[in-house]
Formats: C-alpha cells, sequence, structure tokens
C-alpha cells in the first residue's frame, strides 16, 4: 500500500487525509462530500462509464482533502495517480524530443488533477491538455478535476473568468461529458499557526 500511494504521488499533505477524517462545515460541503463519498464506494459500478467528478469552489474547503481520499480508497486495486496542471504541461515542456510525457497521465486508471483552471489559456496549454483529457473520456477512464475557479458561466458562486474560458471549448465540452459537478463553499479551515509555540506544540504531538 505504502508503495501504491508513492507510485500514485499523493503530496505529503495528503498523505494521512482519509474520507472519514473529513469533516464538512456546510451544508452545501456535506452533500458534495455524501455524494464523493457515494462515488468511491460505488466504484467498481461506475468505473466502467469513465465518469469522474469535477470539484470546485473556495480554497481550503477540502476538495483535495477529497481527491486524494478517494484515490487512496481505490489503491492498490487500481493504479490511480495525482498532478497539479502545471506538473503536466512542465513535463511536456521538459520532455526529451520524441517521448511522450502524457502516456502516463492517460493510461492511468485513475487520475486526480487539481488546480485546473489558473493556467494563462494559451493555444499551447490547449495543445497539451486536450489530448489528454480527450483520450480518457475517449477510453472511459475516470478523472477527478479540482478547481478553485468557477466552471462555468452558469454558476452564479463566483465572479470572474471560468474553468470554461481559460481551457476552451473542446476540452470544456469533453470535460462535462464526463464529470459530476460538486461545489464546495464556506471559509478555509487550513490552520494558521498563531505563534512558534503554536507550531511546536503541533510537531511535539506529531
Amino acid at each position: 500500500m505504502e508503495l501504491a500511494i508513492e507510485q500514485a504521488a499523493i503530496p505529503p499533505e495528503y498523505e494521512h487525509s482519509t474520507l472519514e477524517n473529513y469533516k464538512p462545515t456546510t451544508k452545501q460541503n456535506a452533500e458534495s462530500f455524501r455524494q464523493a463519498k457515494l462515488y468511491a464506494e460505488n466504484f467498481d459500478r461506475v468505473r466502467n462509464t469513465g465518469v469522474g467528478l469535477f470539484l470546485y469552489g473556495k480554497t481550503g474547503t477540502g476538495k483535495s482533502h477529497i481527491a486524494c481520499s478517494i484515490l487512496k480508497s481505490l489503491l492498490p486495486d487500481i493504479d490511480g495517480v495525482y498532478c497539479m496542471t502545471w506538473q503536466i504541461i512542465k513535463a511536456v515542456k521538459e520532455a526529451p524530443l520524441g517521448s511522450n510525457p502524457l502516456k502516463a497521465f492517460m493510461e492511468a486508471s485513475f487520475l486526480v488533477i487539481d488546480e485546473l483552471g489558473v493556467q494563462s489559456g494559451t493555444k499551447f496549454e490547449e495543445s497539451i491538455l486536450y489530448p489528454l483529457i480527450d483520450t480518457r473520456v475517449t477510453y472511459r477512464r475516470p478523472t477527478i478535476f479540482i478547481s478553485n475557479v468557477q466552471p462555468d458561466s452558469k454558476e452564479k458562486s463566483f465572479d470572474g473568468i471560468t474553468v470554461r474560458q481559460v481551457v476552451g471549448e473542446r476540452i470544456w465540452d469533453r470535460i462535462q461529458q464526463r464529470s459530476i459537478f460538486l461545489r464546495f463553499d464556506g471559509e478555509s479551515y487550513r490552520k494558521r499557526f498563531k505563534s512558534v509555540d503554536d507550531l511546536l506544540g503541533e510537531t511535539n504531538e506529531s
């Protein structure tokens, strides 16, 4: 299991995250979490549909916690990977000529893509993300997308640019075809250290 978690590239921040220790702080988050947990518990039934989740909303509301928890709950029975969107783009930029840095992301049975929608929206980024997402949709490989950006203009929860505008219509069409959208709101529950004493107290507990 430890090897599976390491291969899945789950960040240290979420290595102890589970579906059991997530505590929703609002009614909206409780319902979105219920849906996410239901998805994880019935993954064997939904896997072949290729449908994943699109977790969106304010920062610090537990989206990455939930996504990594779902991924961990499926290990080691499936080969899953967590990555940030910028890591995918960086991998392509730095790849040796003739290699296919997208192959591992395309072929993973389960993929979590974090921080979608904070890109520049360039044609180069679209040329990277489209074949990746299109391949996963075509071969019905479930993906969890995570974003702090409003997904679509139909959503009135947030102001400003939308994920749809950033990634473009082709990518957006593929994402929404195989995603269940779950919104998270409320204040961030990430802890803010009040002092060095507070920090040292936590290190003693760990």
